[in-house]
């Protein structure tokens, strides 16, 4: 949830630290859902960044299956 209006840039990596896909833009205060389509992504264990123009940064895994 973003205390106030926010530029993100939500970057996900894989275990090398190869960039996979950017999305960056300009939200709002609130909860936000970003939704993925797991055909563009490669399988197995990725890593996801969410970075905000107020100098907050917090990284997190995830593992893609089909």
């Amino acid at each position: 949830s973003l205390p106030e209006e926010s530029t993100i840039e939500f970057t996900i990596t894989d275990v090398n630290g190869k960039v996979i896909k950017v999305l960056k833009g300009n939200y709002n205060k609130g909860k936000h859902i970003l939704q993925l389509l797991s055909k563009e992504l490669p399988q197995g264990i990725l890593y996801y960044s969410l970075k905000t123009n107020q100098g907050f940064t917090e990284t997190k895994s995830m593992l893609v299956i089909e």
